[in-house]
């Protein structure tokens, strides 16, 4: 997750990922960190790869504080048209219930024979609602991050 400097307006992520992926690889994977009524919030989201497995990445940092989400989330967005809002939200509860909007999209593709990848990456804004361990629902407002669609073989 991510930390807010010491005045408050600066955010770094680092995605460390560990793992055996398959040989043919989806997922897509959200987070965003920053200021939203004096208080540090932070998501990390990501569905595909982990969907019913009974471990995924999903969780919330709100004031330093994590809270798991073990719940899978849902990505509903158009392929055809990714700078579209995307909406992604809890399967089984309200937990998360967002609404992402893309403002710029970079692409990353290699293909070198047997080694695939394609890779959207949006900036842009979410708003919505996510709802902690203790029950408190914390709203967001242009909330600054990124979503991702990723396709591999390797």
């Amino acid at each position: 997750m991510a930390k807010m400097s010491q005045k408050g307006n600066t955010f770094a992520c680092l995605d460390f990922g560990r793992g055996i992926w398959r040989y043919s690889s989806f997922w897509n994977w959200a987070f965003c960190h920053g200021a939203q009524d004096g208080r540090s919030v932070g998501l990390n989201l990501g569905a595909g790869w982990t969907d019913g497995t009974g471990m995924n990445e999903n969780a919330l940092c709100i004031d330093g504080r994590l809270s798991k989400i073990s719940e899978d989330v849902s990505f509903n967005y158009d392929p055809s048209d990714l700078m579209e809002p995307w909406t992604i939200k809890t399967k089984s509860s309200k937990r998360i219930d967002i609404l992402f909007t893309p403002f710029y999209e970079r692409l990353g593709r290699t293909n070198i024979l047997i080694l695939k990848s394609e890779l959207h990456q949006l900036f842009g804004r979410f708003s919505g609602t996510v709802i902690t361990d203790s029950g408190e629902t914390i709203k967001l407002e242009n909330l600054i991050g990124a979503a991702e669609e990723h396709r591999a073989r390797w």
